[in-house]
């Protein structure tokens, strides 16, 4: 279960969810796993 806590982020928009594929390559978006069944 996830409970919600304090955090220091002042803005949801401040969040970074940019994927680093390498030093010189970054997507912009975020890249998860999810299993479907």
């Amino acid at each position: 279960m996830i409970k919600p806590q304090y955090s220091n982020v002042s803005s949801r928009s401040d969040v970074d969810l940019s994927t680093s594929l390498n030093p010189w390559l970054k997507l912009g978006i975020p890249l998860i796993a999810a299993n479907m069944d």
